[in-house]
Order: structure tokens, then sequence, then C-alpha cells
């Protein structure tokens, strides 16, 4: 993983002593940007514009991000699965992709939250997928604060 940028928050959504951290993947065109104060990191975000992506480029991304669930959540059997799982039940909830009516707002962010710690995905089919993880209610993505797509991170 190659960091590329590193700076102090000053965005509304984040307190003057957040930090934001962004980095790519080496081998994946997959965006990480993680939110937090010191070494307590309260908010990652994966950005993984499929439509790009090669076969195996696809298999790294999701390889990588479901390690990245299960070491968050060690007591979940269906962590290592949730990257697949919920880009499934994301891009099924779409109208692009199933041809129905139209869903509106959160039903199409799939969400699961254990502990206080909420995942959330979403995405347009088949071109982008979004992945994020927070400890904060306040940032968990629903429509009613905007379109999700547009929030760097919370």
């Amino acid at each position: 993983m190659k960091i590329i940028s590193v700076k102090k928050a000053r965005l509304t959504s984040l307190g003057l002593d957040d930090t934001i951290w962004v980095a790519q993947l080496h081998h994946t065109p997959m965006t990480l940007i993680f939110a937090g104060r010191g070494e307590f990191v309260h908010s990652f975000k994966a950005v993984v514009p499929v439509v790009n992506l090669t076969d195996a480029q696809s298999k790294h991304a999701l390889d990588s991000l479901s390690l990245l669930f299960k070491r968050l959540y060690p007591g979940w059997s269906g962590a290592a699965k949730w990257p697949a799982d919920s880009l499934g039940a994301a891009w099924n909830a779409s109208p692009l992709a199933n041809r129905t009516a139209p869903k509106y707002g959160d039903d199409l962010i799939i969400k699961k939250d254990i502990d206080g710690i909420v995942s959330a995905t979403f995405g347009v089919p088949p071109d982008i997928v979004v992945y994020t993880v927070t400890s904060r209610r306040d940032c968990v993505p629903t429509v009613s604060k905007g379109n999700p797509f547009q929030r760097l991170i919370c």
C-alpha cells in the first residue's frame, strides 16, 4: 500500500484534531480513506471503480476487503463474505441492475451494525462500489445527509 497524502482535516464534518489518511493499493485502483484522531481510526471508506478492474484486480480488491472485514469483526462469521455479499445486495437493489421500479434513499445503502460499528455498502452497477465503516453514528451514510458519493469521509 502506498500513502498518497496525509493532512489535517479542516472539514465541517470532522473535528479540528482529526486526520485524514488516503492510500491506494499497489495492484488495484482502489482508494482507501481513513479518518481518526491519533492512533484511533473512527471511519474508513474504500472506493472501488469496478468497471475499470480486470478479473485479477477484482479478486485482489475483494480479497483485501475480506481480510480487512475479518480483522475488524473477529467475532462475526460473515465478516469475510461481507464485501461480496453487500456488493451483490446493493447492486440488486439498484434499478439500474434489475430494471424494477426505483427504490429510494436508504434502501440502496446496505448496512450492518455490529457492536456500534456500522458498515455500509452502496454503488452504481457496474461502475463503482463504496464501502464504509464507522464507529460514529453521524457518519453512517444516509440520503438525508446528502449524496453519499460526494462525502469524502466523515
